[in-house]
């Protein structure tokens, strides 16, 4: 099959459908834009039966459904999507971050500050047998609230590169219009939603991923505090594009 047809005898039978409803009340593929907010392009594609211009299913299944309840018509979306079924939709990853001290540093800390004290007592002993008790042992006792001190300041530390580490790998997207997105981490789908205007999308996400934008006009983002350029390779017909992230 080319790759410019995605196309079966159901789905021209069921695009027919849309063709005849249309002519029936009076309604140009221009008026149907200007009403639905839809391209014209993918006006043509359903009543073709031709699927080939979306760029996934799920933008096709959208706009399939918002033009059928325009022209009130009973159809089913054609079966032509056979890998849909395997893709899966991922939590969003949890970050782990190892403290630079853990209990058990402590615990050797502990341990090391024991062995110092024991053998300063035997020395003294031996070399000042008379004033053996003129050390203070309380000197030299290992104080928890130093260590408690020590590890909060750790905690402190751990919590600012955790920070820092969110915010370089965090994506923010604002829509000003109607707007479909799909994210997708190594070909997997992470998200698929229909946005509208004055929503925020903020999420964190590793690179390399990339996002499939349904409109470019209607949005602006940012990733790792730097602005996403939309406009860049994108096709001007259908305002669909495809931003890639690769740090490599």
């Amino acid at each position: 099959m080319s790759s410019n047809i995605l196309k079966s005898a159901a789905s021209a039978k069921t695009g027919k459908i849309f063709l005849n409803k249309r002519n029936e009340i009076g309604l140009s593929h221009e008026e149907i834009t200007e009403t639905l907010g839809i391209n014209k392009d993918y006006i043509v594609a359903i009543e073709s039966g031709n699927y080939h211009i979306f760029p996934s299913e799920f933008f096709a299944r959208a706009y399939f459904k918002k033009y059928k309840e325009f022209l009130d018509i009973d159809a089913s979306f054609p079966v032509l999507y056979k890998d849909s079924a395997k893709q899966k939709i991922f939590k969003r990853r949890s970050y782990s971050y190892i403290k630079t001290i853990n209990r058990g540093t402590l615990s050797l800390i502990t341990l090391v500050s024991i062995f110092s004290l024991s053998f300063l007592l035997i020395i003294n002993f031996f070399l000042f047998p008379n004033n053996s008790n003129q050390i203070n042992i309380a000197e030299f006792e290992v104080s928890s609230e130093n260590f408690n001190s020590i590890e909060i300041q750790v905690k402190k530390n751990s919590e600012l590169k955790k920070s820092k580490i969110l915010l370089s790998n965090k994506l923010i997207l604002n829509f000003s219009d109607e707007c479909w997105i799909e994210i997708y981490e190594n070909d997997e789908i992470l998200e698929t939603k229909l946005f509208f205007s004055g929503d925020i999308y903020e999420r964190i996400i590793e690179q390399p991923f990339k996002i499939v934008v349904g409109d470019y006009e209607a949005l602006e983002g940012s990733y790792s505090k730097k602005e996403i350029d939309f406009l860049v390779n994108a096709n001007r017909l259908t305002k669909v594009n495809t931003i890639y992230f690769n740090d490599e």
